[in-house]
């Protein structure tokens, strides 16, 4: 069992138990259950790897101005954003410059400005010259002096000094359109600069004398978008992407390409980053199919699996070593920061993918309190709820579970579910075995199931697209009453509680409206109004506390929930939580509770007086179903995984 928890009444935040968030990638600044969603507003256009007292960072830059430094080690973002730049933050890189670790960033503003990393305070004033946008910038050293190249809209190459902040030399000249990034190296004991434009050419700059060394390389087709500088069998090769589709690779010893252009992509290849997994030099490269693909640079192969996550272009990636694993952090047009172990991604070419929870419970099974979930066409797992390790599963065949009850038939923890032929099943959760035969009756899918016990007996009440409303006696598998038939369209949603004493089907109907039917004869009480303009109820979660018995439900197209009195038989309020995805409502030591999930956000209300308790969560993805444990417990599943949370006292 698990030790009851502090009441809700104290609740100022809650703190995640334990997840099963796959550790394959995570997206930085929202960890699970997190009291503030930090991340960019706009897209993230730039990021750059560092260790930072001995704990690796990223620093990203984006469109809403500001920059951004993360602690990869704990997902969050470290002090506030750093402010300054008036445009887009389209270049960063990380260096030390007179023993203080600094990023010095790029801009469409024109500026280049230097950061202390420690302080978060801007160095000095902006580096001026560029008579347009920066768009590439990296850190180097020359006669052992810090410096940092860049590049921009007016095609020009610059170098300035980070001591004396100052530009070093003349401006560097020669490709014919803007460039839009660059990378830096030490080639024949010369420090470069390798450049690529929209004049579809990629150059290659002695930083030490500003000149151009040898021709320009050609062959793409399209704009040369990133550059990288890597070593593949011990000789220096740069590797572009290209609005043409295309990465090719670079000798820059004899300055050719070499081999064929590596293809694949769909769209524009935007950014790249080299490393190495497993004692091979590895490529990552992303663009516009929103995609982070992996190739081995030594054979110009696609290796491992697509890294597949943001919802936008993807802007930039940068690479690092945690805990001696290799791994890439990536910025997208969705304004999101990722983190990414490749080795998992190259072990494991083609993982499986992980269905949405599309419905979750609790329940004790052999004196074992376990989190219970329904995955789709996975079928029934089971968690240990304290320490989230797996306690069983049951494989429910060619039944998918999206709709899902537990109940106490004759001293056994048993689950409902509804089968893709319309029948009702039961299963024993301590067995992993179907309990009886199905009960039959339904002629469409079934879209809700709820529990109760009637006179000391367990009923399953469903909701069905074929209109009908069914109560079934879970011990004799016998059908309670006449199946409740009225609506013209299709019942989503129904729930159970008490009402004036006797246990209820509480169902949310088409037309906006609650109808109430005692369990022990399924015949309808007087219909519940809603003023909620008539839109299709979605969600029904209940909960009796005080004497008093409560119904949330969600809407179509409504972005409030809305809380009823069943007694007084009229809507009291309404809770301002946004497009709901889930909700869930209990009774905690005689308090009525809901939750609700509006896509990412998770909040958690009093319903007998329709306010917040705590602040809102937020999770890596769209929460799929949520329910809250009489003990205090919130389980909450987003994308494949399951997250329990306990409350910490105020």
């Amino acid at each position: 069992m698990i030790a009851a928890q502090t009441a809700f009444a104290d609740t100022t935040a809650w703190r995640v138990r334990w997840t099963n968030e796959p550790t394959r990638h995570m997206e930085l600044g929202v960890p699970a259950g997190a009291p503030v969603h930090h991340r960019h507003q706009a897209p993230t256009w730039v990021v750059a790897t560092a260790t930072l007292e001995d704990r690796p960072v990223a620093i990203s830059g984006s469109a809403d101005r500001t920059v951004r430094i993360w602690d990869l080690l704990g997902g969050k973002q470290i002090g506030d954003p750093l402010t300054g730049h008036g445009d887009v933050v389209a270049a960063v890189d990380v260096t030390t410059v007179e023993g203080r670790p600094v990023a010095v960033t790029g801009s469409w503003d024109g500026t280049v400005r230097i950061w202390d990393l420690f302080s978060g305070e801007q160095v000095g004033d902006p580096l001026t010259g560029h008579l347009g946008g920066v768009t590439g910038l990296a850190t180097t050293m020359i006669d052992g002096r810090p410096v940092a190249v860049t590049t921009g809209f007016d095609r020009t190459v610059r170098v300035w000094d980070l001591v004396e902040r100052r530009q070093v030399g003349e401006s560097m000249t020669g490709h014919a359109d803007g460039l839009p990034s660059l990378a830096v190296a030490v080639v024949d004991d010369r420090p470069v600069a390798v450049t690529g434009g929209a004049d579809r050419t990629v150059r290659i700059w002695d930083l030490a004398d500003g000149q151009q060394i040898g021709d320009p390389l050609t062959g793409n087709t399209g704009i040369v978008f990133p550059v990288a500088i890597t070593a593949v069998d011990g000789r220096p090769v740069a590797v572009t992407g290209s609005s043409d589709e295309t990465v090719r690779t670079w000798d820059l010893i004899n300055r050719c390409q070499i081999g064929e252009p590596m293809t694949g992509h769909e769209g524009v290849v935007s950014t790249l980053a080299t490393t190495t997994v497993g004692g091979r030099p590895v490529l990552i490269a992303g663009g516009q199919d929103d995609l982070l693909r992996m190739w081995d640079l030594a054979t110009r192969e696609p290796l491992g699996a697509l890294l597949a996550g943001h919802t936008g272009w993807i802007l930039s990636v940068a690479t690092t070593t945690i805990d001696g694993r290799s791994v890439a952090v990536s910025g997208s047009d969705d304004g999101t920061l990722r983190m990414w172990d490749l080795a998992q991604y190259v072990e494991t070419p083609t993982p499986a993918a992980r269905r949405p929870v599309r419905a979750v419970t609790t329940a004790i099974v052999d004196g074992r309190h376990v989190v219970v979930t329904g995955n789709g066409d996975d079928g029934i797992q089971l968690w240990d709820t304290a320490s989230g390790a797996p306690a069983g599963a049951i494989d429910t065949g060619d039944d998918p579970v999206d709709v899902l009850a537990t109940a106490d038939l004759d001293g056994r923890a048993v689950a409902v579910t509804a089968g893709a032929d319309h029948t009702i099943r039961t299963w024993d959760l301590a067995l992993g075995a179907p309990l009886g035969a199905p009960l039959a009756g339904h002629t469409g899918p079934v879209s809700g199931i709820a529990v109760a016990a009637v006179d000391g007996a367990p009923v399953v009440v469903t909701a069905s697209h074929d209109k009908s409303v069914r109560v079934w006696n879970l011990t004799d598998g016998t059908e309670i009453g006449p199946p409740r038939v009225k609506d013209r369209r299709w019942v989503r949603a129904v729930a159970t509680t008490g009402v004036d004493g006797r246990p209820t089907a509480v169902i949310g109907n088409r037309n906006g409206t609650l109808s109430l039917r005692p369990l022990a004869t399924n015949r309808e009480i007087a219909p519940v109004a809603s003023g909620a303009g008539g839109k299709p109820i979605l969600h029904v979660a209940t909960a009796a506390a005080g004497g008093r018995s409560f119904a949330i439900t969600s809407s179509e197209q409504h972005t409030t929930v809305r809380c009823w009195d069943l007694g007084g038989q009229d809507v009291t309020r309404s809770l301002t939580a946004g497009y709901v995805t889930a909700l869930a409502a209990t009774s905690i030591d005689d308090r009525a509770v809901a939750v609700t999930a509006a896509r990412q956000a998770v909040q958690v209300w009093d319903l007998a007086t329709c306010e917040q308790i705590g602040p809102a969560m937020n999770f890596p993805q769209t929460v799929t179903a949520v329910a809250i444990d009489p003990q205090g417990l919130l389980i909450v599943c987003f994308a494949g995984n399951t997250a329990v949370l306990t409350p910490v006292p105020g």
